[in-house]
């Protein structure tokens, strides 16, 4: 899978995305990836025990947060596109403490029927 059909996959390709793909990029970019990192993490340090070659683990883990947080901005600006409100308003996504109650917004409240 490369990265043109990750993005695809996530909606991130289309100028508005639904509720449902939203929702998918979120979980997938913000939980799924830096689980998995961590989980490679887990296995690194059964085999390995405390040994410097763990700081790979981590710095994988590091990239895959960002990225999360990458897809985030992405995704809530499609998600804010398709909803139709200013464009700015996805700043929100990024501020501490309004980010939660944005992001169920995002979440929540239909937006345009036509998504290709």
């Amino acid at each position: 899978m490369t990265i043109k059909n990750i993005w695809e996959y996530l909606g991130l390709t289309q100028d508005r995305i639904g509720r449902r793909r939203f929702l998918i990029a979120f979980f997938s970019a913000q939980w799924g990836l830096p689980l998995a990192v961590l989980l490679v993490h887990g296995l690194f340090y059964l085999v390995f025990g405390e040994s410097p070659i763990l700081f790979l683990p981590a710095i994988v883990l590091v990239a895959s947060l960002v990225f999360g947080l990458v897809v985030y901005i992405k995704i809530s600006i499609r998600r804010v596109r398709d909803i139709g409100i200013a464009q700015g308003w996805w700043w929100l996504a990024l501020v501490p403490f309004a980010n939660i109650p944005f992001f169920f917004y995002l979440a929540l409240k239909k937006g345009s029927a036509i998504h290709t």
